[in-house]
């Protein structure tokens, strides 16, 4: 991916769920101090001067706080690369898109009659690198490739923030031991998370698997002679009787 538009992706992503971050830490509030925040309030519309401005001072600081935490937490999340880390526990989606972009590319240079192509099998990482050699230069496959994708870390941070909200906010009615409308925010928590998540499961990720199927189609049909050129150069040679053909066709996954 070219770095710059990496980072565009990397900034996007932040910004949003930078958002979603703030609103589920109100909703905790809300539940815990809803009382007092509801009061807070009233008393800056209606009530006096000094309690009107006391009540402004209180609520702004804690909205700061609940952004300064946001953006604390987020910046911890993107030090370690929180997003990839939920991706390998919920979803799987980077490692099938990789697997699905390496036996289409082996395919491909196979179909071609290109030099070297048995010699893709096990060699992921190099086949990812020709991949990305051709789908750079597609400029409208590639932007919209940025744009599921950001779409899809986006929604994963959202789903675990739901899920996390529903287990914390349900501990914490069950300590307030009070069926009032607080006590509905854990279902608020659980609609997100389970809207989001069937949103992602069944309509984003399979565009993001029918992508570079749709990117590999694009090569074959209009590159094919520098694929087997590019072939040729990085996989080219004796093909070893331990490495294991190719012959697999791309089928989109279910």
């Amino acid at each position: 991916m070219p770095e710059e538009q990496a980072s565009q992706m990397g900034v996007g992503i932040g910004k949003r769920v930078r958002n979603y971050l703030v609103f589920f830490t109100g909703l905790v509030l809300i539940l815990i101090w809803g009382n007092d925040i509801l009061a807070l309030v009233v008393k800056s519309v209606v009530g006096s001067k000094d309690e009107a401005e006391l009540a402004y001072k209180v609520i702004t600081s804690a909205i700061t706080a609940i952004a300064g935490l946001a953006a604390m937490l987020l910046n911890i999340g993107r030090d370690i690369n929180l997003h990839n880390i939920l991706d390998d526990a919920i979803y799987h989606v980077r490692a099938r898109t990789g697997a699905i972009i390496h036996t289409g590319m082996t395919d491909a240079a196979r179909k071609a009659g290109a030099e070297g192509w048995q010699n893709m099998s096990g060699k992921k990482k190099e086949v990812m690198f020709l991949f990305y050699h051709f789908a750079n230069e597609q400029t409208v496959l590639r932007d919209l490739a940025f744009t599921y994708w950001e779409q899809y870390f986006v929604n994963v941070y959202v789903i675990s923030f739901g899920a996390l909200g529903f287990v914390l906010s349900s501990i914490v009615v069950g300590l307030r031991g009070k069926l009032d409308v607080p006590a509905m925010i854990p279902l608020v928590f659980l609609f997100i998370a389970a809207v989001v998540g069937l949103s992602t499961k069944f309509s984003l990720i399979p565009k993001i698997y029918n992508l570079p199927v749709q990117q590999i189609e694009e090569i074959t049909s209009s590159r094919a002679d520098e694929l087997r050129s590019e072939v040729k150069a990085r996989f080219g040679g004796v093909v070893h009787e331990s490495e294991p053909r190719y012959g697999a066709t791309v089928r989109h996954p279910s």
